[in-house]
């Protein structure tokens, strides 16, 4: 399966380049696979202190989220392709960076 997948910037010299670029991934790839995927292909950046969140969306909404310090996964067991259901156009997902796990709560708060 082809997905799109587009992070945010971490800081001003990881502008650089853009981020936006095509996977091909198994079917019955999980969010806890597919980050272990991203970080072994070193899409996702080291930021200092190795304390943040990426929260994996797509037009569907949040889908997971990575707590780079502690390993922890939320839906780590959801299928990437269950996760698209409803969608008709090319499947994107987007990983926005929180520069800290309290800083995706209080986001998830706001919204």
């Amino acid at each position: 399966m082809k997905i799109q997948v587009d992070r945010d910037s971490v800081c001003m010299g990881d502008d650089v380049l853009p981020h936006e670029t095509e996977f091909d991934v198994p079917e019955d790839m999980t969010v806890k696979d597919f980050f272990g995927f991203l970080e072994k292909g070193r899409y996702l950046p080291s930021v200092q202190g190795n304390n943040v969140a990426w929260e994996l969306r797509n037009r569907n909404g949040e889908q997971g989220v990575y707590f780079t310090k502690t390993g922890e996964i939320i839906h780590l067991d959801a299928v990437l392709k269950e996760t698209l259901r409803g969608m008709n156009e090319p499947p994107l997902f987007v990983l926005l960076y929180h520069s800290t796990p309290e800083a995706y709560y209080i986001s998830k708060e706001n919204r």
